[in-house]
């Protein structure tokens, strides 16, 4: 994921930082729950279960988030050849 000096997006996975970002979608709309969708490069996470894990993806947009912008709970994860995608729902699906 292609970073500048005014943005620095990270997510945290069961507050473990996942470096290895290659697109994040976030979407939420009134009345509904907002949901997160990321997609790693890096294979070496293939063995970790994600299912149900919190997950935090701070924006970080011009300085540090002291909170994050989305927090919520992993429903799904994909595998694939070189890449791993997840699926997070809004904590208050709890």
């Amino acid at each position: 994921m292609s970073q500048n000096t005014y943005c620095n997006p990270k997510i945290f996975i069961d507050g473990e930082e996942i470096k290895t970002v290659s697109s994040i979608s976030y979407s939420t709309s009134v009345g509904t729950m907002s949901s997160l969708s990321v997609t790693f490069s890096n294979t070496n996470l293939e063995n970790k279960d994600f299912f149900n894990k919190s997950i935090e993806f701070f924006l970080n947009d011009g300085s540090e988030d002291s909170s994050p912008m989305f927090r919520g709970l992993v429903k799904s994860s994909t595998l694939a050849t070189e890449s791993i995608s997840v699926r997070a729902v809004d904590i208050r699906t709890l």
